[in-house]
């Protein structure tokens, strides 16, 4: 069992019972009375955040303070404590480049750290590997017991780093950093903090807003996803050693300047050329979207047999969307990165909802084909409709069984939570031994604190409750996948 998960788990049974012996804790848990004493230590640490505390009398403990709501406060605070993927990756890679000489990284270390398991850490050196993997050469490679980092010049280390950070962004949306005007929200604590310090990231909420002045003053048509990743890409290339006394400028001064920075700045590609993506307005013509508006909104809606709608709001921001980027009937897009950046994306989404960008790609085609339109302007209108899609699936009426060996330990634990989360769903926690072949047919899901092996049916998920607070993306991509599949076996 993990810290967090562990940590959790005490905290829980403490809420819903008075008093708890710390031995027979122990037990249940399977870890050292003295292993307990440190998570309490560590819960008391968070929960002084909310004015709670966990107490101590004789050989028990037990929970003082306000606990309403708190476990919920709680485990959502919990989760900022928690990397996603591309923060593990940066981590790691921050290890290497910060490391001293003399320093040993070994995988077992990295796992310690920042407390997953060591597959999960070798999946996410696997990936780092694939990531500047052009020669065939490995990133990290092993040598003497340890872990080595192959040698990079700057610009290969600053498109790494602007590779994880914009794979970040999709993972936690961008629109976060549109709402809040600022890049710290969508990381951990920790990694913002370290970004600052080694990449002064925190320039980055200084040249977003200056962007969005410009993008108001000269009444451009650029979507956000444009101007994050110009924002990025100066904070970063500022770094660049043949910048630094221009980021120290810079740091100083509480305005900035966006012409002279680009007058002055060292970028390894042609700044004109990623410049002029951004700097170019982009006229409309209402009449062609709202053409193409109309035909994507009845075929979307047939191929899901009416059964779901696309929502107004989705239908305005396909609206928006094409009328900022279509000029003269036509779109390009300049910046090359851009546009593998919204490929990677999104891949796997065209793969498990191969529909849905059929039916995109076919309107968008026959209105725009002879315009020669970049492909990205297809990819962008489908990730809308996948937003819609995904958000729907919030409010759909879903029928969830939960399993444990019982029906009234974890799976009561994941029944609660999972209705805070999708609260027209109809969840039943469930001992295993009483699972029904209905069960198994009737059910969306049917998620399991115990090992489940039925390959006939692809609706189960073996997670323990833990897994379940910390995997709420995994659950939902699961049922978004079964939801889709459902309705079109449907049609």
């Amino acid at each position: 069992m993990l810290t967090n998960e562990r940590n959790v788990q005490i905290l829980y049974l403490l809420l819903n019972i008075q008093k708890v012996n710390v031995l027979d804790l122990s037990k249940y848990l399977s870890v050292s009375e003295k292993t307990i004493l440190r998570s309490v230590e560590t819960l008391n640490n968070k929960l002084k955040k909310f004015s709670c505390q966990i107490m101590f009398e004789k050989n028990d403990v037990f929970f003082k303070g306000n606990s309403k709501d708190i476990f919920k406060k709680f485990y959502s605070f919990e989760e900022n404590d928690i990397f996603t993927t591309y923060e593990r990756q940066i981590y790691i890679l921050n290890l290497f480049l910060n490391k001293d000489s003399e320093e040993k990284i070994t995988l077992n270390n990295i796992a310690l750290n920042i407390d997953f398991p060591i597959t999960t850490i070798k999946k996410d050196i696997s990936s780092l590997n694939l990531r500047l993997n052009q020669k065939g050469e490995e990133l990290i490679s092993s040598k003497n017991d340890g872990l080595i980092l192959k040698q990079m010049n700057e610009s290969q280390i600053i498109d790494l780093y602007l590779n994880l950070i914009l794979n970040q962004i999709i993972t936690r949306q961008g629109k976060t950093i549109i709402k809040n005007m600022s890049i710290e929200p969508i990381f951990n604590p920790y990694i913002y903090r370290n970004l600052v310090a080694n990449w002064n990231i925190d320039l980055f909420n200084k040249i977003f807003n200056s962007l969005i002045i410009v993008k108001t003053q000269k009444n451009l048509n650029n979507s956000d996803y444009e101007i994050i990743y110009l924002s990025l890409y100066i904070t970063f290339w500022l770094n660049h050693s043949r910048n630094l006394k221009l980021i120290t400028i810079l740091k100083k001064s509480e305005s900035i300047n966006l012409d002279e920075i680009m007058d002055q700045i060292y970028i390894k590609d042609n700044k004109k050329i990623l410049l002029s993506n951004f700097y170019e307005n982009f006229d409309n013509d209402n009449n062609l979207v709202n053409r193409i508006v109309s035909e994507l909104t009845l075929k979307i809606n047939a191929l899901f047999m009416d059964e779901v709608f696309l929502n107004d709001e989705a239908i305005l921001n396909i609206k928006n969307h094409l009328s900022r980027n279509i000029k003269n009937n036509s779109f390009q897009v300049h910046d090359k990165f851009i546009n593998d950046f919204h490929v990677q994306g999104i891949a796997n989404y065209i793969k498990d909802f191969n529909e849905i960008w059929l039916v995109t790609k076919e309107v968008l085609d026959k209105f725009l084909k002879q315009e020669n339109v970049n492909d990205i302007l297809t990819y962008e209108v489908f990730l809308y409709i996948m937003v819609w899609f995904d958000a729907m699936i919030y409010d759909y009426k879903l029928t969830i069984k939960t399993v444990c060996i019982g029906g009234m330990g974890q799976s009561a634990m994941m029944s609660h939570h999972i209705k805070t989360i999708y609260k027209n769903a109809l969840i039943e926690p469930k001992p295993y031994a009483m699972l029904t072949k209905e069960d198994y047919i009737n059910s969306d899901l049917i998620i399991s604190a115990l090992e489940i092996d039925h390959k006939n049916y692809d609706n189960i998920l073996n997670l323990p409750f833990m897994s379940v607070i910390n995997n709420k993306e995994l659950i939902h991509k699961k049922l978004s996948k079964i939801i889709y599949k459902k309705i079109l076996v449907n049609k």
